[in-house]
C-alpha cells in the first residue's frame, strides 16, 4: 500500500510506493510443475513470531537444462562449419538418397538403381545417380533406468547425459539436420520423431526438461522394437547409457548392434571418476587393498563389455562426465565430416 511522508524543505507530502523488489527464484533441479502454490513466511519485528501464508499459483512452471554453454559451443560449431564448405564427404556416389540425374549404366554400378522405364525408352541400360544427402537424421536415445540413478560428485549421472544430449541437439539443428529424442526405462516414456529446425529443438528440450531416472531394469528389446517401428530412415542413433559387465550388458549389446546396417549406432557411456580413483590408489591398509581389487575388477568387467560392443560394430564413446557434452558434439562433427551419416 502507498504511504505519505512530509518533505520538510518543500512543505508538501510525497506519495511513495512500497512495492518490494523482484524476488529471484533459483530452481534446484530440472522438471515441470503444474499449478501449485507459493509458501510465504512473514516474521515479526523481534523475530519471535512467524506467520505463514499460501498463495495459489494457476500457471505451470518448467525448469529447462542450462543453455549458456550450448549456445557458446554451437557458435563454435557454426564457425567451423563455415570454414569447411569445401570439404568433400567420403560417401561414394550412389550411397545417397537424393536423386541427381540419369546416366548410362557401367559395370560396377548397383543393379538396384537401374531405371527400367528409362532403359526401355532409350534401348540401353540406364541407371539413376544419387547425390550425398546433406540433411541427416540424428536420434537421441536416453536410457533412464537404474544405471543412471547414481550421482557423481553430487550431480546426477542423468543430468550429465541431458546436458550432452541438449548440446548435440543444438549442434545438429545448426547443421540443418533433423533431430529427435526417445527416453525409456522399463517402457518408452517419451518419443519425438526427428524433425528440422527450431520446432524440433523445442520439442527435444521439452523432453529433456522432464526426464528422470528410475530404479528399474531397462527394457532394451521393447525400446528398440518401438524405435524400429517408428523410425525407418537411416539415422545416427546416439544411445546414452552405461554398462557394468559383459553378461549384464548382453541384452544392450545385442539390441544396439541390431540397428546396423540401417542405422549408425553410437553408444555414449560415462566413466566413474571415483571408481578409477579407487583403482589407482596405493593401499595403506588391508581394507584399502580389498577396495582397490574390487575397483579394478569392476573396471576390467566394464572394459570387457565396451569391447564386446565395439566388436559388434557399435561406435563407443566412453568419456568423463564433465567432458561428455564436448566429446559427443566433436564426435558428431567428425562423423558428419567423414560422411558416415
Amino acid at each position: 500500500m502507498p504511504y505519505s511522508r512530509r518533505d520538510s524543505k518543500r512543505g508538501r507530502s510525497q506519495c511513495l510506493a512500497t512495492h518490494p523488489p523482484p524476488l529471484a527464484v533459483m530452481p534446484v533441479r530440472r522438471g515441470r510443475e503444474q499449478a501449485g502454490e507459493f509458501v510465504v513466511d512473514a516474521f515479526g519485528p523481534l523475530g519471535l513470531g512467524r506467520r505463514r501464508g499460501r498463495l495459489p499459483v494457476s500457471w505451470d512452471a518448467a525448469v529447462y537444462p542450462p543453455l549458456v554453454s550450448v549456445r557458446l559451443r554451437a557458435s563454435v560449431a557454426q564457425a567451423r562449419r563455415r570454414r569447411e564448405p569445401g570439404i568433400t564427404p567420403l560417401r561414394q556416389i550412389g550411397e545417397g538418397r537424393l536423386f541427381e540425374s540419369l546416366r548410362e549404366w557401367v559395370p560396377g554400378d548397383d543393379l538396384r538403381h537401374i531405371d527400367w522405364k528409362a532403359t526401355a525408352r532409350r534401348r540401353k541400360v540406364i541407371t539413376r545417380q544419387y547425390e550425398a544427402e546433406r540433411r541427416q537424421q540424428v536420434l537421441l536415445v536416453l536410457d533412464t533406468g537404474r544405471l543412471l540413478t547414481a550421482d557423481i560428485a553430487g550431480v546426477s549421472r542423468l543430468d550429465y547425459v541431458v546436458q550432452a544430449a541438449l548440446e548435440l541437439a543444438y549442434a545438429a539443428v545448426q547443421h540443418d539436420d533433423n533431430v529427435g529424442v526417445m527416453a525409456f526405462a522399463d517402457g518408452v516414456q517419451h518419443f519425438v520423431a526427428p524433425q528440422r529446425g527450431r520446432l524440433a529443438l523445442k520439442r527435444v528440450v521439452d523432453v529433456l526438461a522432464v526426464v528422470e531416472p528410475r530404479l528399474v531394469e531397462p527394457d532394451y528389446p521393447g525400446a528398440f522394437r518401438y524405435l524400429a517401428a517408428r523410425n525407418r530412415k537411416r539415422a545416427l542413433t546416439v544411445l546414452f547409457t552405461d554398462v557394468i559387465d559383459r553378461f549384464a550388458s548382453d541384452a544392450l549389446v545385442a539390441n544396439v548392434a541390431g540397428l546396423r546396417p540401417r542405422h549408425l549406432p553410437l553408444a555414449v557411456t560415462l566413466k566413474n571418476p571415483e571408481l578409477e580413483h579407487a583403482a589407482a590408489l596405493r593401499p595403506a591398509a588391508a581394507h584399502d587393498a580389498f577396495r582397490k581389487a574390487a575397483a579394478e575388477a569392476l573396471l576390467g568387467a566394464r572394459e570387457q563389455a565396451l569391447g564386446h560392443m565395439r566388436r559388434a560394430g557399435v561406435l563407443v564413446l566412453d568419456v568423463p562426465p564433465d567432458r561428455a557434452a564436448q566429446a559427443v558434439v566433436a564426435k558428431y562433427l567428425e562423423l558428419k565430416r567423414r560422411g558416415r551419416l
